[in-house]
């Protein structure tokens, strides 16, 4: 099994060093593909300094030289990866000793398997980091809480039970033909609208979900710590979903699934203090037009809110009821 290993590059001069070499480490990678998306320290140097000092490792640019963003930069290092599979890696992260010795044995046991996801850790290189961690919310874990059968993790990542970190995930080269590449429109959430599209095209199995595979490294700088609206990300990333689903008519089950967080996404950044008026009407207008769409749609899910708000108040009076007596 040889595997091609993507890294974007995009202010990463401090780290990179270490994900290019923890990939290196690993007897099943072929390759190393070093995607430079105009980043303003002094990453490309060093990109050069390791395209000359190791054979695996490749660099690519945009064609422009241009900033593109870490999805027009993923699918670039695909386009040109040479291997049949594919893997990625953030540039400030690392793979772990024998990253791919279960991945490999998978792929191996079963032909028509397109994807491996394995378990990620993390650790926090800064005290600024890990607190921005935690006043975000965010879970301690970085891979999948269960061991979800492939046929239900598409309903498994929508609902929001578990992820898949692109640092444990291991795929066929062949599956974007499938499923198609990076939404590119997207600035964040583009690794998790693809890999829920790989759900539903791709057979992706778990591997080790209890031990981790490779290292997340959280900093100051982290771009998901700093995200200025995360509101409008999650909108832009639940329309662009329903959109594909629609398009490429998905079962009425799921659309309703995607519909229901869709809405939500709406209604959460509505709410946003950084909206202007003239970007509040404009989703008021795109919303509406999706519902006039599929009016079916709104029925069911406004049916389930309430449904849920209900039985939601009938627990607490229940609750609070037995506090009582």
């Amino acid at each position: 099994m040889e595997v091609s290993v993507v890294i974007p590059i995009y202010n990463a001069e401090r780290y990179m060093r270490r994900a290019v070499e923890s990939a290196l480490a690993q007897p099943e990678t072929a390759e190393v593909l070093l995607v430079e998306d105009a980043s303003p320290d002094n990453a490309l140097k060093i990109c050069r300094e390791l395209e000359n000092e190791f054979k695996r490792v490749r660099l690519l640019r945009h064609p422009d030289h241009g900033n593109h963003g870490a999805g027009a930069s993923r699918n670039l290092g695909i386009l040109n990866a040479k291997s049949l599979y594919i893997a990625f890696l953030d540039a400030d992260d690392f793979f772990l000793e024998n990253r791919f010795a279960h991945t490999k044995v998978l792929f191996e046991k079963s032909s028509d398997v397109d994807g491996v996801y394995e378990a990620v850790g993390f650790e926090f290189l800064t005290e600024a980091g890990r607190q921005k961690w935690l006043a975000k919310g965010f879970h301690h874990n970085g891979h999948m809480v269960d061991c979800a059968k492939p046929d239900n993790l598409f309903e498994t990542l929508v609902n929001g039970k578990g992820t898949i970190h692109l640092n444990g995930l291991t795929v066929k080269k062949s599956l974007f033909e499938k499923c198609g590449y990076f939404p590119e429109s997207l600035k964040v959430h583009q690794d998790t609208a693809l890999i829920v599209k790989m759900s539903v095209w791709g057979k992706l199995v778990p591997g080790h979900l209890s031990k981790p595979v490779a290292m997340r490294t959280f900093h100051d700088e982290n771009r998901i710590l700093n995200q200025k609206d995360k509101h409008l990300d999650k909108y832009l990333y639940w329309k662009m979903l329903f959109n594909w689903a629609c398009d490429n008519s998905l079962s009425s089950n799921r659309l309703t699934f995607l519909f229901n967080r869709y809405l939500y996404s709406v209604l959460r950044s509505l709410k946003s203090q950084n909206l202007e008026f003239n970007n509040y009407c404009q989703r008021i207008i795109s919303f509406s037009k999706d519902i006039l769409s599929h009016p079916f749609l709104f029925i069911v899910a406004v049916s389930q809110a309430i449904s849920e708000r209900v039985l939601h108040k009938s627990f607490n009076s229940s609750l609070f009821g037995r506090g009582a007596r």
